[in-house]
């Protein structure tokens, strides 16, 4: 859908609500950036925005063109809230609409509690980085999208050791599956996590239980994957193992169930996101037959600086 026929309008943003969470999916869908699951975009949208406030559901009159949300209740490395654009319905004015919704969520930043904000411009946004600079954000890490061509393993899984096993999560290991996530990600650019209350309202939503690698009854790694909507590329959500179990191929055997889980619903293809600084995941993935397909930086700004 163009927006060609409202360039005289002003973008509004509506408040958000339950009543207008279903139009709004419905919105995403028809104009993604990325493709997100269904149960991941209710999150987006309910779960882990702070409040409604947060929910950015812009408008030219009574045409929604643009969906972002703002994210600062979860724990990331740099300590900065995220700016994730949702779905755009594109066309000559979208720079505008673009620099509308960063402004927009400035404001709710400065308010707290993080002192900065990121902002991933996706593929089709990437020519707007100069909007970026130009309101003083700066590169502050980047990921690798990966690819690769069929579900089936480049190498054969090493054998699980006697007293090893993978089990489908259960609500009784979410306290050591979230505590791992955490120990995982916490110097990880650009990774993610959520509070307990919140990572438990997602598993409760998404049917998909992700694999646990457990030695016995100690949860050592974790794998989450899920089919994209085309029905056709499974993803590696995020996939991890004990850091203090590092030189034992357990990357490995995880990308291996991942692999193997995803080859049975069907998909021609993987992919899953890296970061740029994360080496030793990167070479593992390369191993496995996957190549970069882009390269996609992210800009940060501290809100207390004036923009240049």
């Amino acid at each position: 859908m163009s927006i060609d026929e409202t360039l005289a309008d002003p973008p509004t943003l509506r408040p958000f609500s339950d009543e207008a969470l279903d139009p709004v999916l419905d919105f995403v869908r028809a104009h993604p950036l990325v493709p997100h699951d269904g149960a991941l975009l209710r999150s987006l949208l309910t779960t882990l925005p702070r409040s409604p406030a947060h929910v950015l559901d812009l408008h030219l009159r009574e045409r929604r063109v643009l969906v972002a949300c703002v994210l600062d209740t979860m724990t990331n490395a740099s300590n900065s809230a995220v700016l994730e654009i949702l779905g755009l319905c594109d066309g000559p004015r979208a720079a505008e609409l673009l620099a509308f919704t960063v402004a927009a969520a400035e404001r709710l930043v400065r308010a707290g509690p993080a002192p900065r904000l990121e902002v991933s411009l996706p593929g089709p946004l990437a020519r707007h980085t100069p909007l970026l600079q130009q309101r003083g954000y700066r590169i502050a890490h980047g990921n690798y999208h990966m690819i690769r061509d069929g579900a089936d393993s480049a190498e054969p899984p090493p054998p699980l050791a006697s007293g090893w096993r993978f089990a489908d999560a259960g609500l009784a290991d979410l306290p050591a599956y979230h505590a791992l996530l955490v120990a995982v990600f916490a110097d990880i650019p650009g990774a993610q996590v959520s509070d307990f209350a919140g990572f438990r309202a997602m598993f409760e939503r998404t049917p998909r239980r992700p694999r646990l690698l457990f030695h016995g009854d100690r949860l050592i790694g974790f794998v989450k994957t899920t089919v994209d909507p085309d029905g056709e590329t499974g993803l590696v959500n995020t996939i991890g193992r004990d850091p203090a179990l590092r030189g034992q191929r357990l990357g490995d055997l995880l990308l291996c169930e991942a692999a193997r889980v995803l080859a049975r619903d069907g998909v021609r293809r993987l992919r899953l996101e890296v970061s740029t600084s994360n080496r030793s995941a990167l070479d593992l993935y390369l191993r496995h037959g996957f190549r970069v397909a882009v390269e996609e930086p992210t800009y940060q700004r501290t809100l207390d600086a004036p923009a240049q």
